[in-house]
Order: structure tokens, then sequence, then C-alpha cells
């Protein structure tokens, strides 16, 4: 019994044993076999041809324990790799899905950069510059005059030529190219030029001096000068690449121009147009008239007027003396209130009042008129004291001759009066509370304050 038992375990050991070995023969018969690749030694971006055999389906090949930067699978018996720049010396391996194939022997050369010239050699950020030399396949870093550039275009397969593009911020100085073998400086320096500017448009269109016009474009920032139709003008460069534009006093109509290191720009055909200067009252006199006199207005830039008038009430003439000076007659129509002066650069009224009939500021007084509170912003109380029972209207009227509003006539006994008047609805200004009082007008001034 024993022996039989013996003899069954041999007999099944030694078929396992013929299965194992037969199994791993076959195994070994699929995997890829490496007989031998050329060249031998050669630099980044050649191609490298491996014979042997069973290629078909390969999934990777490395040189020098680095993938390859390419390999087509030509037949089962050979494959085609391009070295790649980081490859470097040792053994050539081809992966297929049954093994590994290696091949030791492989011996990569540097690929040694130098420039032998570039072209363009100057411009401004955004330039594309070609370098001419040798190992430009794997050059991965640009500077100009240490500035790095940020978009660098290399092939594989091209040792002689690569290009970049120079970028924002970069400053004139050496050009310098960096690979994996070192690096290599050209001769000559770049020369890195400012872009030109250009105006796209300005607004407003048109202003007085002392106006603010913006001015926008391309490549403004660096603005050295500004004029307004040759005359010269104070800027502002704003953070946004704008350049805001004062306009001088003496400027005519015409083009703007922008100098900037990179050149000169104009608006062309848009013109700027300077429109006369406002014009401004600093006083008059006499500050009292009557009907038909001549009063006399001194301030600025009063050339070109168009009207002249009192309360609203437009002068009966006027002259244009100087640009600072006009004299006009007091119309027959005329009441207290402000004079006012157009001119093509616009309107000045003055801040102060032309009484045109004394008499009325007389019979306030007469009449002990007074107005509290004064100033005033909601209500105020009108007082005044009659000698004798009469008819009293009372209306409320601004510089310009305009009645704001009126009390109805009513019939007011001997005494002291009161009367309110709500003016919480007017805009802060000058006024005047005008009171008829039996045919005779008192005038009492009111400022109003918010």
């Amino acid at each position: 019994m024993k022996q039989y038992v013996c003899s069954f375990s041999v007999q099944h050991l030694m078929s396992g044993l013929l299965w194992l070995f037969a199994l791993t023969a076959n195994e070994l018969a699929a995997q890829p076999s490496i007989r031998s690749f050329t060249p031998t030694t050669t630099s980044p971006g050649t191609s490298v041809v491996i014979t042997g055999i069973r290629f078909t389906g390969a999934s990777a090949v490395s040189i020098g324990g680095t993938a390859a930067a390419s390999f087509t699978v030509e037949s089962d018996t050979q494959i085609t790799a391009v070295v790649a720049c980081n490859n470097v010396s040792g053994e050539i391996v081809v992966t297929t899905a049954a093994g590994t194939a290696r091949l030791a022997g492989f011996t990569l050369t540097s690929a040694s950069l130098l420039v032998t010239s570039f072209s363009p050699t100057s411009g401004p950020p955004g330039t594309v510059v070609t370098v001419v030399g040798r190992g430009m396949q794997c050059v991965n870093r640009v500077t100009i005059g240490g500035v790095a550039a940020t978009q660098i275009t290399t092939t594989l397969s091209n040792q002689s030529s690569m290009s970049f593009t120079v970028p924002n911020g970069a400053i004139t100085g050496a050009l310098t190219l960096t690979s994996p073998f070192g690096s290599a400086s050209a001769n000559d320096r770049f020369t890195v030029t400012v872009p030109a500017p250009s105006i796209t448009g300005f607004s407003p269109t048109s202003g007085a001096p002392g106006a603010v016009i913006t001015v926008t474009g391309m490549n403004l920032a660096g603005a050295t000068s500004v004029s307004i139709g040759g005359v010269l003008a104070n800027y502002t460069v704003n953070r946004d690449g704008t350049v805001s534009i004062t306009i001088p006093a003496n400027a005519p109509s015409g083009i703007i121009s922008i100098t900037t290191p990179g050149g000169t720009a104009t608006s062309g055909r848009a013109t700027l147009t300077v429109l006369p200067p406002p014009p401004t009252i600093a006083s008059f006199s006499p500050t009292t008239a009557s009907l038909g006199a001549t009063i006399t207005i001194t301030g600025t830039d009063l050339s070109g007027a168009s009207l002249v008038t009192i309360g609203g009430v437009p002068a009966a003439s006027f002259t244009v003396i100087s640009p600072t000076t006009i004299t006009f007659v007091v119309p027959s129509r005329a009441g207290n209130g402000a004079i006012t002066v157009t001119t093509p650069g616009g309107q000045a009224t003055s801040r102060s009042v032309l009484i045109v009939n004394p008499a009325s500021v007389r019979i306030a007084e007469e009449y002990g008129m007074r107005i509290f509170p004064h100033p005033a912003s909601d209500a105020i109380t009108l007082e005044y004291s009659l000698v004798t029972p009469a008819v009293v209207e009372t209306e409320m009227v601004n510089l310009l001759g305009m009645t704001m509003f009126a009390l109805p006539k009513i019939q007011q006994s001997k005494g002291i009066q009161r009367v309110s008047l709500n003016v919480q609805a007017l805009p802060a200004g000058m006024y005047f509370v005008q009171v008829n009082i039996g045919g005779k007008r008192a005038t009492v001034p009111l400022q109003i304050i918010r």
C-alpha cells in the first residue's frame, strides 16, 4: 500500500514539472527581444532604429531610463524612436504586453548651445524673434536683459532655429538661451523699443478752458507731452491707461497730440472744439439806479456778450467796452434783481442785486418792515406797522424778477401787522418780499438756506 502511494506521487510531480517548463518556455518565446539599434551615439531630436523580434503592440520605449520623445512600430521586427531632450546615455528598453526587452550601449551626445544670429534685432513687447544657431531644439528658457520670455517655440527635429516672443517688461540687454545642456548668449544685445501710441477717441468733444478731456487709446501710459491745437496742456496719465487733459486758457480748437517715448499720436480728423471761457461778474456800479440810468459791469471774459438782463428783463441797450467791462441802460420795465450777462461761453449772474427803485427800500424802512428769522429755511414772519388802514398785497420774487408765489389782497387795520409765509418749497438763494401797501411798493431782501 505504501509503495502504491509513493509511485502515484512521483508520477504527478513529474507531470507538473513538465507542464511548468512548457509554460515558461512559451512565455519566454512571446517576450520581445532587441538585437541591435542604430546609431548607437546621437543627440536629441534624431531617430534611432531598433531591430529585434516581437515588437508588435509595443506600449513604451525608453532611452537611458526616460521615455523617448516618440516612437513608431514599423513592423514586428523594427521600431523607430526619437531621442528626447531629457534622455541620457544608457540602455534602450521596449515594453509590450508580453514583457520587456533591454539592450545597453546607447550614448547621448550633448546638444550644446550656440547662438549665431537672431532677427529682428529690436522691437517692442510682443515681437516674435527667430534665433539661429546650434542646439536650438532643446531650448527651454530665453531671457532679454534678464527678463524671461513666456512664449517659446522649439521643434525637436530642428536643431538650428527656434523662436520666442518678447515679453512685457523686457528691457534692452543680452539675449540668453538655456537648455538642459547649458546656456549661450548672442554677441549682440536685443533692443526693446517702446510701442507707438495711438488715440482712439476723446470725451467730451468740446469744452471751455479749464475743462477736463479724457483721451482713450493704446500705449499712452508713458506720455511726456500733450497739446491741443499746438498749445501745450497739463495732463494726468490714469491707471486705466487713459489721459486726462485740462484745456489751457489760450488753446484754439484743433487736434489733440500725445507724445510718448514710442512716438506721437494725434486725434487725426477728430478735433476738439474749444469753447470761449464762461463769463464772470465781479461787481457793478452804481448798485442803486433809476430807470434809464447807465450801469457799469466789471468781470472777466465778457467779450461777445449777446444779452444783458436785470431781474430777467433785457437791458434797453448795452456796450461791450472790453473783455472785462460792459455798460448797459436800465430798461423801463426793470425791477430789483440780479444782473445776468450771456456770452458764447455761458452765462454769469451777479451775486448782489441792483436796486432799480431805491424808493421801495425807503418805503420798507418807513413801515418798519422786517423779516424773521433771517436767513430762513422753512417759515418766516413778515412784520410791519400801518399808520392808517390799507389794502395790502404780498408776493415773493426771485433775482430774475419772477414771482414765486403771491398772497391775496387783504384789508388790514392800523397798527403792527404780522404775516406768515411758508418758503419751504423754494430753493436756496436770494429772494425779495415785495409788499404793495395802498399803492406804495416796499421791498425787503430774503436769503433762503438749505
